[in-house]
């Protein structure tokens, strides 16, 4: 969302991936696509487990892609293994999944947009670009994430 109060208030709702309270071997990950820096320039990513409708957010590791819909599984504490499949789209009405599977990193970026699609209707309901950078740093007051200044780093 381009609603910057939403875009904060739907970061606080997320877990922290290492104090994650569900069974890590059995959840079914994406990666939001969506990347924020806090202060210091610490990258935090965010993560979405569809078996337990939660999004999960944790430092950003390593160079692997930052793409909407790139399966992800735990590795112990973390996400930090990428399987070779991408969500390409949900059906809005039957909640299902479309996962493509491919043979080499390179060939994930070929994809080139996320779509919710409607079995009930031919244009999707929405297409989203697979990466979003939020421009604004936040800062973690203890409790939740907040807006901060460049000044205050």
């Amino acid at each position: 969302s381009d609603n910057i109060e939403k875009t904060i208030e739907t970061i606080n709702l997320s877990l922290w991936a290492k104090d994650y309270p569900f069974d890590k071997s059995d959840c079914f990950i994406i990666h939001t696509g969506f990347i924020f820096e806090m202060q210091k320039e610490k990258g935090i990513e965010l993560f979405y487990d569809f078996t337990n409708n939660k999004i999960i957010r944790q430092p950003k590791f390593n160079d692997y892609p930052v793409l909407l819909g790139l399966v992800y599984i735990f590795w112990n504490d973390w996400i930090k293994v990428w399987k070779h499949q991408v969500v390409v789209s949900i059906d809005d009405v039957k909640d299902e999944l479309t996962v493509s599977s491919f043979e080499n990193a390179e060939e994930v970026f070929d994809y080139k947009d996320f779509q919710i699609i409607s079995t009930e209707n031919t244009e999707p309901i929405k297409i989203t670009e697979l990466r979003k950078d939020f421009e604004i740093r936040l800062w973690f007051d203890g409790e939740k994430f907040v807006e901060t200044n460049e000044d205050e780093d």
